[in-house]
């Protein structure tokens, strides 16, 4: 809605004969009852707030916005110390285990320590099958032996981590393809 003007000769020869005060009071109260229908047509309140005329309703709109962004601050500050307070540091070790399990229900932590058992067996089988076989230097009979230590080593990490001889393969060879440090040779 454009301002209205009062210049066009419909509204000089409307004011023949008034006095000045009747013609001003007639061009309040005309651009009041524009005013009006011009709030009523707005749906957004800072357009209501240069529309507002006099200094007390234009104090009142403005009060009105500033307590709206007063009570969202307010509430996003509430917010972030409620988060603050019951989000607890958590321990590394406890993130790992509450991080969700992967390949065969095992964490990718708990798959490397497998992993490092199961490089570790080798070592272990050599150095068992060496003391065996001091004296035979049959190399089918070590071959035998070595092979059957290692087997028995191998069986034992999958029962102690509750996986199956297969899964135990697949992990080793994950730990290979992804290659995650191997373990130092101890004698």
């Amino acid at each position: 809605m454009k301002k209205e003007n009062f210049n066009t000769p419909q509204w000089q020869e409307y004011f023949k004969g008034k006095s000045p005060e009747e013609i001003e009071k007639i061009k309040k109260l005309f651009e009041e009852k524009r005013l009006t229908e011009r709030r009523k047509s707005s749906n957004f309140l800072t357009r209501n707030i240069v529309l507002v005329k006099g200094e007390k309703n234009r104090k009142v709109l403005l009060g009105g916005l500033v307590a709206v962004i007063l009570i969202t601050v307010l509430i996003n500050f509430l917010y972030s110390v409620r988060e603050r307070r019951y989000s607890t540091p958590v321990s590394s070790s406890y993130q790992q285990a509450i991080k969700p399990k992967g390949e065969f229900g095992l964490s990718e932590s708990q798959r490397r320590k497998i992993f490092q058992e199961y490089v570790k067996v080798e070592d272990r089988a050599s150095i068992e099958e060496a003391n065996i076989n001091k004296d035979n230097y049959s190399p089918e009979e070590c071959y035998r032996t070595l092979h059957s230590l290692e087997e028995k080593y191998k069986n034992e990490i999958a029962k102690k981590y509750s996986i199956t001889r297969e899964q135990l393969e697949k992990i080793a060879m994950e730990g290979t393809n992804k290659k995650w440090p191997i373990p130092k040779w101890e004698y």
